[in-house]
């Protein structure tokens, strides 16, 4: 279960299509081809390094958090289609680990 204080806002996401996208940035061309010529394939479509799914609530603005371990590490990605952590307090959040500990 995700708890307030293992999360860190990083941004709002947008959406206008009802359906978000996870790209690693050189992938954004091939799935902005594919919306712009067979928008009905996004949710299927075999992108190698992109995922693309339904948003749950269709359009609308959306929180963004990197999920933290209880040590501080960055182990995830959540967005709160919800909205249940809105009220979390998010300015005094720890910024996740970058370097590994030896």
């Amino acid at each position: 279960m995700l708890k307030p204080e293992n999360l860190r806002f990083l941004g709002m996401l947008g959406v206008d299509a009802g359906m978000f996208a996870i790209v690693d940035p050189i992938s954004t061309d091939h799935v902005a081809y594919v919306a712009e010529h067979n928008p009905g394939d996004l949710p299927a479509h075999d992108f190698e390094y992109a995922t693309v799914a339904p948003t749950p609530m269709g359009d609308g603005v959306f929180e963004v958090f990197a999920v933290l371990s209880d040590e501080g590490d960055y182990v995830g990605a959540y967005i709160d289609f919800t909205k249940q952590y809105q009220d979390a307090d998010v300015d005094d959040m720890p910024l996740p680990r970058t370097e590994v500990e030896a």
